[in-house]
């Protein structure tokens, strides 16, 4: 018996290693593609936000809009605001929720024969069955969505990506590294340097996957440069999760270490860059036979594995890890239960994915197909068009000739006796015609009297928009505003005054009322008086904004809010206090350095929530020093091919004029925005800028 025992175990023994040899072939042919980091870095760099308080924050905000789209029937509003939902939950993990919005993208783009909005669609579920491994899926929605966003280049780039990313999980890095080169084609044509980083963040994982580890640092490196020119908080930590791979790859542990574990503590409710620092840290300390360390990571990453959803990759890798901590342990048998399972996975995914590389050819032929159905149709229909059109010509004349005959011999026959129901119809007519005359003639002065109102509305409006007077023409410092309505009243409005007698601190403004038209100008006149007066009875911007909240969200019934930027600046100082009410985050301009954005407090918009309870912050304007602030009329401008002004093109463009004064600055910008839209403006557009001079 004991003897069978030793033979049994040996057999187990031998067994095992052979399954761990070839599990170490595995690794040696790059089957470790750690899905979960690439799919978490395309999301995030669709949308630019991993931290989880501002995602909700935004998720909450664009609900809002959403359902003030459906009050007011604003279908265009919908399908961009649908969109933007379906990437923010697809940020959050939230996938089901991202399916829905997808869904409903997709049927309000059939609805409205939108092929723009169906593309999207797809591309957003493409996202989402990409990431549970179902590559025949979503390589049927991405190629789909291509064909419906044909004419938007940009977002042709990031299906693009998507396509290499696929091709990335099949082994194929020839065809990932051709689609990577489109998308970078295009990133370069349209200096996308957002763009140009998420094709820079694939390029590195390809070489991972290919050991080639010296041109994987060369594209972080690429990357680390144009985020210095960015400063997106969001691309660092991508690059924080490569750079620590690139240094796993290359055995240099402490390396890899420290930046998997800064990324752990700073991003625990992005639960996709979580689970991958845990997942490699407990890697790294079973290298290091830190046993106990190592169950401590692995556990925290089957905990957000868990709470994702046990997507199947990460479930896999897991699997390996748990095998590789119990096998240093000696402890054979557990180890040997999860190498099963890590096998059992990893056949269902190379199932999957010989499905989508039969999808990937059957479409191509698919293609071809289609081509030639197409040329054959043109001929046959070249061929009918050749035969029949003369005769069809000749029977149309023929049968026009034969009704007129018919009708004037009718007529002619019963003459008298339709003579009088004609006179009778025409005189019915005349009385219709002059009845009509009179209605429309009774509208047009109607709608004369009401323009005249509007006209008399919006010139109040604009009265009370503070004009730069003697009073603001100082030596130390030079401001200068503007506001473009959407339509002829504005939601958008910013203001200007001094908080004392002294005239030594000065209130500095920008705000934006949800919605457009006379509502949110008579909302904007409410909500202007209300913050004005708060703040010459408040200490600081936080403090008015709680005030102007309360009464703001008293009685709210129609929904409405309004984001803001508020800053209290000392001129003898030149030292300013700042609270930011849900709006862009302001720009610090230098004409010797690159501009950089600061005032993200994470408060929401004001008349939202009643108890909200808004937060200062702090800076100091040196001397040629500007502030520059916005509403997202400039950002969401869209192209006639509707793609948006977007951050970039603002920052590109401010980084060329910072130079400028003021109101050369405020002037051009409003001319490059103008330009870009092509006389279609969806939203106000309102600009400030404020420059210390001495």
């Amino acid at each position: 018996m004991k003897r069978r025992s030793i033979i049994k175990s040996l057999s187990f023994l031998i067994i095992f290693s052979l399954l761990f040899t070839l599990t170490e072939n595995l690794y040696s042919r790059g089957y470790e593609h750690d899905l979960g980091l690439i799919y978490k870095a395309k999301s995030t760099i669709a949308h630019h936000n991993l931290n989880k308080h501002d995602n909700t924050v935004n998720i909450n905000n664009n609900l809002l809009v959403l359902q003030k789209s459906k009050q007011t029937d604003n279908l265009k509003l919908q399908a961009k605001t649908l969109y933007k939902l379906s990437e923010l939950y697809l940020v959050a993990g939230d996938f089901a929720n991202a399916k829905v919005n997808a869904e409903k993208l997709y049927n309000l783009g059939v609805k409205t024969k939108n092929k723009i909005s169906i593309g999207k669609s797809k591309y957003i579920l493409g996202n989402i069955y990409e990431d549970y491994s179902k590559n025949y899926l979503s390589i049927e929605y991405f190629l789909s969505a291509y064909k419906d966003l044909n004419n938007n280049s940009f977002l042709k780039a990031k299906i693009y990506v998507s396509i290499a990313n696929v091709y990335r999980n099949l082994d194929n890095f020839k065809e990932a590294a051709y689609y990577l080169n489109a998308a970078n084609a295009i990133a370069e044509s349209t200096k996308n340097k957002e763009l140009k980083i998420d094709v820079l963040f694939y390029q590195a994982l390809i070489n991972l996957d290919e050991k080639k580890y010296d041109k994987a640092q060369n594209a972080i490196d690429e990357s680390k440069q144009i985020n210095k020119v960015l400063n997106n908080s969001d691309f660092s930590i991508l690059i924080n999760i490569i750079s620590a791979r690139i240094y796993f790859s290359l055995k240099e542990y402490d390396k890899a270490l420290i930046l998997f574990s800064k990324v752990a503590n700073k991003n625990r409710d992005t639960k996709y860059i979580s689970f991958i620092a845990y997942l490699y840290s407990g890697k790294i300390y079973i290298k290091q036979k830190k046993f106990k360390q190592a169950y401590i990571q692995l556990t925290e990453a089957k905990k957000l594995n868990d709470e994702i959803g046990q997507i199947a990759i990460h479930t896999r890798e897991l699997d390996l890890a748990f095998s590789d901590y119990y096998s240093a342990q000696k402890q054979y048998n557990k180890a040997y239960h999860y190498l099963k399972d890590y096998f059992t996975r990893a056949n269902k995914i190379l199932d999957s994915a010989n499905i989508a590389n039969a999808t990937i050819l059957a479409t191509q032929n698919g293609n071809m197909q289609i081509d030639v159905l197409k040329k054959n149709m043109l001929l046959s229909t070249k061929k009918i068009n050749t035969i029949d059109k003369r005769n069809l010509l000749l029977y149309i004349i023929a049968t026009l000739i034969l009704i007129l005959s018919i009708l004037f011999l009718f007529l002619y026959a019963n003459k008298k006796k339709y003579a009088a129901k004609l006179n009778l119809w025409n005189n019915t007519l005349d009385h219709q015609v002059k009845e009509k005359t009179e209605e429309l003639r009774e509208e047009i002065e109607n709608r004369k009297e009401f323009e005249h109102e509007i006209k008399i509305a919006v010139s109040i409006q604009r009265s009370i928009l503070p004009k730069v007077t003697d009073q603001y023409l100082r030596n130390e410092f030079t401001l200068s505003a503007k506001l473009l309505p959407a339509l002829n009243a504005a939601g958008d409005f910013f203001d200007f005054f001094y908080l004392n007698e002294e005239k030594d601190k000065i209130a500095i403004l920008i705000a934006d009322v949800s919605g457009k038209g006379i509502s949110a100008a008579f909302f904007m006149t409410l909500a202007k008086t209300v913050l004005r007066n708060t703040c010459i009875k408040s200490k600081s911007p936080a403090a008015a904004f709680n005030k102007a909240n309360k009464i703001l969200s008293t009685n709210n019934v129609e929904c409405m809010f309004v984001t803001a930027f508020l800053y209290f600046y000392d001129i003898k100082t030149g030292e300013f206090i700042y609270a930011n009410a849900g709006h862009h985050n302001a720009v610090l301009l230098n004409n010797n350095e690159p501009c950089r954005t600061f005032g993200n407090l994470g408060n929401l918009p004001i008349g939202v929530e009643h108890d909200e309870k808004f937060l200062n912050g702090t800076g100091e304007l040196r001397t040629g020093e500007k502030i520059l602030c916005y509403t997202d009329g400039v950002t969401e401008a869209v192209s006639p091919e509707d793609i948006e002004f977007g951050v970039e093109n603002l920052f590109h463009l401010i980084e060329g004029y910072q130079s400028l004064s003021p109101q050369r600055l405020v002037d051009k910008i409003i001319e490059e925005v103008t330009s870009y839209e092509e006389n279609s403006r969806f939203d106000d557009i309102t600009i400030f800028v404020f420059r210390r001079n001495e």
